[in-house]
């Protein structure tokens, strides 16, 4: 450690006003020990943890800098901004991405989902329910095997009804009555 000056000298040495110092010590660019400044460590934190010049003003005030990654001597922890910065960028990317592929078509709303799943399985459910009401009359006489074959055509008939082509257009129809209503 080498010796330590005042936030005024600091500034004198810098080329800055003390006001420079004092904001990039508050919002964690450079470090103080024992109320002082290090100019060789702060020469490189402030380095370290700013922008050049000629970013368009990325240089004032908080934004534009990386903070450090430890904590600072008073004890408060230096934030991490590009790394808070990169997080919000990737996580607007992100909801970009998400805002595209539901304008495509290619994502739904999971309510809507299971509005759809919810009439799909009632109408399976009603099917399935109806079997008997329909084998009853036909099974009256049947020996064992028979019946077997009619209860197995019966079970194959409503397979196919529930996964039949009405009950994909069921899906594009409930997703299409839904955008509508947005």
């Amino acid at each position: 450690m080498g010796k330590l000056i005042s936030i005024a000298e600091y500034a004198k040495r810098r080329g800055v006003t003390a006001a420079a110092v004092r904001k990039a010590v508050g919002c964690g660019r450079i470090s103080l020990m024992e109320g002082k400044i290090d100019p060789k460590r702060a020469d490189l934190e402030w380095a370290r943890n700013t922008h050049p010049p000629g970013n368009g003003g990325q240089n004032r005030g908080t934004r534009g800098f990386r903070q450090p990654d430890r904590p600072v001597e008073h004890g408060r922890l230096g934030s991490d901004f590009a790394s808070a910065r990169a997080r919000r960028e990737k996580a607007l990317a992100d909801l970009a991405e998400l805002d595209l592929a539901q304008r495509r078509g290619e994502l739904v709303r999971l309510a809507d989902m299971r509005a759809i799943v919810f009439k799909l399985n009632r109408q399976a459910r009603d099917i399935l329910l109806a079997i008997p009401d329909r084998l009853a009359p036909r099974a009256v006489g049947l020996d064992q095997a028979a019946l077997h074959s009619l209860i197995s055509e019966e079970v194959r008939i409503v397979c196919e009804q529930i996964a039949d082509a009405r009950t994909e257009r069921a899906l594009c129809d409930g997703a299409s009555a839904q955008d509508k209503s947005d």
